[in-house]
């Protein structure tokens, strides 16, 4: 269920990034639902914890779940 939910913010990210946004910032799950690009209540990992978005200096987006210890790293 996690890597679902990720592929969806990510999918997210990517249209926001490179449909309606281009040249934007990092989009944060906040900027993704006001734009609806992802539904709020779409932005939390199977354990309650909000994914992480970033983005790397090549553009891509990494999204993250801090798993079922709610720890960021500790995978």
């Amino acid at each position: 269920a996690a890597v679902l939910g990720a592929s969806t913010v990510k999918k997210a990210a990517d249209v926001y990034l490179q449909i309606d946004n281009p040249g934007a910032g990092c989009p944060t799950l906040e900027d993704l639902v006001k734009a609806k690009k992802l539904e709020g209540g779409k932005t939390d990992d199977p354990w309650g914890t909000p994914y992480k978005i970033s983005c790397g200096e090549d553009g891509e987006v990494r999204v993250i779940s801090a798993g079922k210890d709610k720890k960021d790293g500790s995978a």
